[in-house]
């Protein structure tokens, strides 16, 4: 089906589909773009050539896409908001910050081990827009953990990473910013250490079910369990049933 008609298409989303791949093109109206649980294996077509100028927001979630080359960063220069999620990552392209000015970005569950130097390095500006930024569910090590993204009073997700310290070079401010939940380490090396069990640290009602997932709105299947309150209600409207097997 060609979305060629549909000229006033702001907001694209699929969800739970069996899509392999998107020829496009996408209408020039469309801004946002929203793929989840899919079975895409490299970014498609629609997603890389002529995209919309006004194309800011895009979401790709739960599908076995385990590179995005620098070409593909290149065609998305206008995004803002950048949630690539459950893919199959091992590795950012270093291009994400010096080719986008990003808000907003959410890289949770992927296999990321390192982060490129700019994430790691203070006051680089094309981050200076940053008001957000998630990693949870990588087995990110010590040394790759964006510390002065949380310097700078942005919250950021590190729940089910590999981080087993908080460098002194924080100061002051770590306790504060544990406590109000502004840097979440939920379920690493460091919260599960008795010696840190504090009342920042809480447990995960489920694997991969991060604290900011549960009442967001989208449907997330790793929250849809009794523990996790069934997403806290996001799952509702998909109709799947809650009612326990007889």
């Amino acid at each position: 089906m060609s979305l060629t008609p549909f000229v006033n298409l702001n907001k694209l989303m699929l969800v739970y589909s069996n899509m392999e791949s998107w020829e496009g093109p996408m209408p020039p109206s469309v801004g946002s773009v929203m793929i989840r649980y899919s079975r895409l294996r490299s970014i498609p077509h629609a997603l890389q050539l002529n995209l919309p100028s006004n194309f800011i927001i895009l979401f790709l979630e739960s599908s076995p896409i385990s590179v995005i080359p620098d070409t593909v960063v290149a065609a998305w220069a206008n995004l803002e908001r950048l949630h690539l999620m459950n893919l199959s990552l091992q590795t950012l392209p270093a291009s994400l910050t010096t080719t986008l000015t990003l808000w907003d970005v959410d890289f949770r569950l992927n296999n990321l081990t390192t982060l490129p130097t700019d994430w790691l390095t203070p006051n680089v500006p094309s981050l200076s827009h940053l008001k957000v930024a998630y990693f949870g569910g990588n087995p990110l090590p010590d040394a790759a953990a964006p510390w002065h993204l949380a310097k700078r009073g942005i919250p950021v997700d590190l729940s089910g990473t590999n981080i087993s310290r908080i460098p002194t070079s924080l100061g002051g401010m770590n306790r504060m910013a544990l406590a109000k939940r502004q840097v979440v380490l939920d379920d690493t090396l460091y919260c599960l250490s008795t010696i840190h069990a504090n009342s920042f640290c809480k447990p995960l009602c489920a694997p991969g079910c991060f604290g900011y997932m549960r009442g967001d709105y989208y449907c997330d299947l790793a929250c849809f369990t009794p523990a996790c309150a069934y997403d806290g209600g996001d799952c509702t409207t998909m109709g799947f049933d809650v009612r326990p097997l007889a």
